[in-house]
């Protein structure tokens, strides 16, 4: 206890310049935070968190997929690991974070994942071939899309969506390969 009071009394003693918080947050009743416990934090919040995705494995290829902040990104996009302890390979670039990456069951290059525009949580799916590093989004932009997965074959995706009626989370099937192939395949009643 003592010691938390001369460290307490150190900070307290420290030069008291605020740190601003960002010009497009309005704060009311938060105190002024001092320069040196902005410097004590600031490790804090350098933390990249990696989150598994999917992985495969045919023959001795092994294919993991991570989410990852980039070193100077500010959003969490697309690794590729291919190796034990190798490093990973960032396979997307957006000003988005990237969700739910799925890698397609019979061809290890390519895969297809979630990523919304501007905060909207209007989730697309998007195609991303890793030999060419092409990403092309499949769903319409407009409405929120989820839970994409792959056919058994690979050669469809399956995804959730409200565009019907804004209301009830229909299934949908397509081609990832070719644009405007979407079908209705089941009409759900409910959002879950």
């Amino acid at each position: 206890m003592l010691r938390f009071g001369f460290i307490l009394m150190g900070l307290l003693g420290s030069s008291w310049a605020a740190v601003a918080p960002p010009p497009q947050m309005e704060t009311r009743g938060v105190p002024e935070i001092p320069d040196v416990l902005a410097e004590q934090a600031a490790p804090y919040l350098q933390v990249r968190p990696v989150r598994f995705q999917d992985w495969q494995l045919k023959g001795t290829n092994a294919t993991v997929l991570i989410t990852q902040r980039p070193p100077k990104g500010e959003v969490s996009q697309l690794h590729v690991l291919n190796k034990p302890k190798g490093q990973p390979r960032q396979v997307t670039f957006g000003q988005e974070p990237v969700r739910g990456a799925v890698l397609n069951p019979v061809n290890d290059r390519a895969l297809i994942y979630l990523k919304d525009e501007g905060g909207s949580e209007r989730y697309q799916v998007f195609h991303h071939n890793l030999a060419t590093g092409k990403s092309v989004r499949i769903t319409d932009g407009k409405n929120r899309h989820t839970g994409a997965h792959w056919s058994p074959k690979g050669d469809r995706i399956a995804y959730f969506s409200p565009k019907r009626n804004g209301r009830d989370n229909d299934l949908y099937i397509a081609d990832p390969l070719k644009a405007g192939s979407e079908k209705l395949l089941a009409r759900l009643d409910g959002g879950g």
